[in-house]
């Protein structure tokens, strides 16, 4: 479960907002690989969770900014840090009608590349 010292650099100026993000992260925390009507508990909070990320105010850059600054901040906390990186594609070439993908290796292929990296010290942090 994540807790406030992860999320206390996301900040959308609006109380409700940080709230309802920190209810959002934390459900979605407990059921990471689940649609957000499945990690959601109702339907009312599956249409606050919709409104949230509808909301203009909301963007991936803060959210993204926040959790940057938050591991940044644990990382200074330890003398060594393991970067483990790993890339992989989404391949959604089936999937004709859906925008902001791009082409893969195979030129024919359409989808994300996602490289993600997750930080550990010696003590498997």
């Amino acid at each position: 479960m994540l807790v406030n010292d992860d999320i206390k650099h996301i900040e959308f100026n609006d109380k409700r907002l940080n709230t309802r993000m920190e209810i959002l992260i934390n459900q979605f925390a407990k059921k990471p690989t689940e649609s957000i009507p499945q990690s959601c508990a109702s339907m009312a909070s599956t249409k606050a969770a919709y409104r949230f990320l509808k909301n203009p105010k909301v963007n991936k850059e803060k959210i993204i900014e926040g959790f940057r600054k938050s591991t940044i901040e644990k990382m200074k906390q330890h003398e060594l840090v393991f970067a483990i990186s790993d890339s992989t594609n989404l391949n959604f070439t089936s999937r004709k009608k859906l925008k902001g993908t791009d082409v893969l290796r195979n030129s024919k292929a359409r989808g994300l590349n996602l490289h993600t990296t997750k930080i550990f010290t010696p003590e498997g942090m």
